[in-house]
């Protein structure tokens, strides 16, 4: 029953569910995010939605779209 090739075929299934788990994050409607590659800004997203980076390569910071109106118009 316990065969190598059913082990080895779930340590690899279990690798891809983990990497598509990392690799997903929702931006939401009252948000916008940074994706940050290595600390550097890779991409600016401003719609919502989910959405993918690259897992263990890529960071993503988020950011309410009213601290930013009210940073910007100079009243905080």
């Amino acid at each position: 029953m316990n065969s190598p090739l059913k082990l080895v075929s779930m340590i690899v299934l279990g690798a891809v569910a983990l990497v598509a788990v990392l690799s997903a994050f929702v931006v939401q409607q009252t948000q916008q995010a940074l994706v940050l590659r290595f600390g550097a800004i890779n991409r600016v997203i401003t719609d919502p939605g989910l959405k993918f980076k690259m897992p263990f390569i890529d960071s993503v910071i988020t950011i309410d779209k009213a601290r930013l109106a009210t940073t910007a118009s100079g009243r905080i």
